[in-house]
């Protein structure tokens, strides 16, 4: 990416969050005059600086560095294009814009945008938000999101395409942890009684 293809890039992500300049470099502990070099492309942002504005937006410090041209871009897996669809439909019979549907969850613009645009699969957490924001269960959006098992159970737990995928992000004793709560959540839909 070119230090113009970044500012724009991040002139975006500080105009969906309605900020200017200032309120980016007292978020990321930067200067104004080195935020105004990155914005006008004049500067590219070195790794400290992709630190402070991943911090500042509230974002992976990899992905802000992949914007960045630090670090080479990963292949993004398709999000469903069911679940697109279905989302698509869900915020039209809401009369719900991309922009009210992302802040009604608390989401950046851009992320959702890239969902229905099919650049991103939506992560568990953005599922977990949309949910809260339609009123829906998780368990249900994680299902539609293509997120939870569906036929194979055991299949995705040791190693599906969207586990390696997930876990891949993960530590260790984080990626243990996943696999509690999916094996939770599994009991919990094969035993709603319990």
């Amino acid at each position: 990416m070119s230090n113009s293809d970044f500012a724009q890039w991040l002139l975006d992500q500080i105009s969906s969050r309605g900020w200017s300049q200032a309120d980016l470099s007292r978020s990321a502990n930067l200067t104004t005059a080195a935020v105004s070099r990155i914005l006008t492309g004049t500067r590219g942002p070195g790794p400290e600086t992709c630190v402070g504005i991943a911090k500042a937006l509230n974002l992976p410090v990899s992905y802000v560095f992949q914007q960045a041209g630090l670090l080479p871009r990963e292949p993004e897996p398709e999000a469903p294009t069911g679940f697109i669809t279905w989302l698509d439909n869900e915020l039209r019979k809401r009369g719900w814009s991309v922009e009210l549907a992302a802040s009604n969850a608390g989401l950046p613009t851009f992320f959702l945008e890239r969902i229905l645009n099919d650049k991103k699969r939506p992560s568990f957490e953005t599922a977990r938000a949309l949910a809260k924001a339609l009123g829906m269960s998780d368990i249900l959006m994680l299902e539609i999101a293509g997120l939870l098992p569906t036929a194979d159970k055991h299949s995705f737990i040791v190693g599906g395409t969207a586990w390696n995928y997930y876990a891949s992000q993960l530590t260790d004793a984080e990626a243990e942890k996943a696999i509690e709560y999916f094996r939770f959540l599994i009991n919990l839909r094969e035993n709603p009684n319990s």
